[in-house]
């Protein structure tokens, strides 16, 4: 049993690297912690949102009680492992207070599904119910919160019992604390799925993953990109009506690697994903990303700094990705005797972008900013040599922006010549630089991009889509243009 003490607080820490704006963070998944604190007082419930009605407020109540009706909404789990503060009284050897029951003495908190309406409540089972409390007690008591509750029952306990949730108390049984603890784990999942951070590679390739089944060339999910995206579950409660199975972390990205036909997972793709004030919906795990995993490296940014070789290299990411280009700058932030760290700031959000992939592309459209901030770059040390190939840049994306990004045989006309002005020439030496990339990018001999050097769903789809620009002969033929055209004066083209 636990000792008492202070009211504890169920937040772990987490490490912040600032380099101007948004830190670049390791993301806090909570591990469980002991009833190690208790304290009288403590705190009012806090509310679960401060956002002003959408109707008004008499039409409000009458959704929300279902037309007049007194009886109390369902309980729902998922919301209650989100719950941010609960109570657990405690004894005077600073255990939790635990209460026998008997059998059906109380309604279970979570009724079967497929009850007809008027049915009779089920009860519980009874036996050793931990007590834990919506509203703080008078008393010695311990503060947690949902996600960690679970993990907080001393041995020997059956279940738990609710006060304050409904009118009468309400027990979890056994089989409703195991429910918890999946929904604890599939939101660790989700949240490092998220909001990457170092040392989760190992723990996604760990994780129990939820697949449809129906997973098979003519059943991959055609999302608004045109991508083949299979439907991933950190959390089987998610799943909705599609039929699951689990996997193991590494035996899923595994599939995806081997499969060609798929450009990327989408995973949780009904549901929204909230971490540190965000709201991420149906992120994207390309296939490149995968094989990564599987070597244990982590190449997803935010995950660590990008390595890039050089501010040119940092552009080009930038300009493939669709990051902002209107009031952009350079924030350097060079550390004494360490690494020299640089991100990217535009002023203006151009229809939302996001550095994290979603189903959408890296596209943010659910959360507001006056600014966008790109991931954090680390660059070389001067004089360091600097490798031949890139570590960061995605081929699929490269090619499109290649393919859409230039016109065709820009400037003007004068008898068998052209004349490029100042600003194609410009284009056309960075897609000239981007060309070379990817030539680079391709392996020794090979005339065709390999699938899995892409980083992006999004740039596999665009090879899958159109494959001649995964080969060696049209990258070939895009540098030769973009060279012509960077020379300013074309004779015969």
């Amino acid at each position: 049993m636990a000792d008492s003490g202070d009211e504890t607080s169920s937040h772990g820490a987490s490490g912040d690297l600032n380099v101007g704006g948004p830190s670049w963070t390791t993301p806090d998944v909570r591990s469980p912690l002991d009833l190690d604190d208790g304290a009288a007082g403590g705190f009012a419930p806090s509310s679960s949102s401060s956002a002003p009605p959408l109707l008004n407020p008499a039409i409000q109540r009458l959704f929300e009680g279902g037309g007049g009706s007194t009886e109390p909404p369902p309980f729902d789990l998922r919301d209650f492992a989100e719950t941010p503060r609960v109570f657990l009284p405690i004894d005077a050897d600073g255990s939790p207070v635990v209460e026998r029951a008997g059998d059906r003495a109380y309604e279970l908190a979570l009724q079967p599904a497929g009850r007809g309406k008027g049915a009779r409540p089920v009860r519980g089972r009874g036996g050793r119910l931990m007590v834990v409390l919506r509203d703080a007690p008078a008393g010695r008591h311990a503060v947690r919160d949902g996600a960690t509750l679970a993990d907080a029952m001393p041995k020997g306990v059956d279940g738990l019992l609710l006060r304050g949730w409904a009118a009468t108390p309400r027990e979890i049984d056994a089989a409703g604390v195991a429910a918890l603890r999946d929904i604890v784990r599939g939101r660790a999942v989700a949240v490092m799925v998220a909001k990457p951070g170092e040392g989760h590679a190992a723990a996604l390739l760990a994780a129990t993953w939820w697949v449809d089944k129906a997973w098979t060339a003519g059943a991959i999910d055609e999302a608004s990109l045109g991508l083949r995206l299979v439907s991933v579950f950190t959390d089987r409660g998610l799943a909705a009506d599609t039929t699951v199975a689990p996997m193991a972390g590494a035996d899923l990205f595994r599939r995806l690697v081997d499969d060609d036909d798929a450009d990327g997972l989408v995973v949780d793709p009904h549901d929204s994903i909230h971490v540190e004030g965000a709201i991420i919906g149906r992120p994207v795990i390309a296939p490149g990303i995968a094989a990564g995993m599987l070597e244990g490296r982590d190449r997803r940014p935010g995950a660590a700094p990008l390595p890039a070789r050089d501010t040119t290299e940092m552009e080009m990411w930038l300009e493939s990705h669709g990051f902002p280009a209107r009031g952009r700058r350079m924030v350097d932030a060079p550390i004494p005797d360490g690494p020299h760290l640089v991100r990217a700031v535009a002023t203006e959000r151009v229809a939302g972008w996001s550095m994290l992939e979603t189903a959408d592309g890296f596209r943010d459209l659910m959360n507001a900013g006056d600014e966008t901030w790109s991931p954090v770059f680390v660059l070389p040390p001067p004089g360091a040599p600097r490798p031949a190939r890139s570590a960061i840049l995605c081929p699929g994306l490269l090619a499109s922006t290649l393919s859409l990004g230039r016109p065709e045989r820009p400037g003007r006309r004068l008898g068998v010549a052209r004349i490029v002005g100042a600003d194609d020439r410009a284009a056309a030496a960075r897609h000239a630089a981007m060309a070379r990339e990817l030539l680079a990018l391709l392996p020794p001999g090979a005339d065709t991009m390999p699938r899995l050097a892409c980083l992006s769903a999004s740039g596999a789809g665009v090879l899958r889509r159109a494959p001649k620009l995964a080969t060696r002969a049209w990258i070939e033929g895009r540098l030769r243009a973009a060279e012509a055209d960077a020379r300013g004066l074309v004779w015969f083209g």
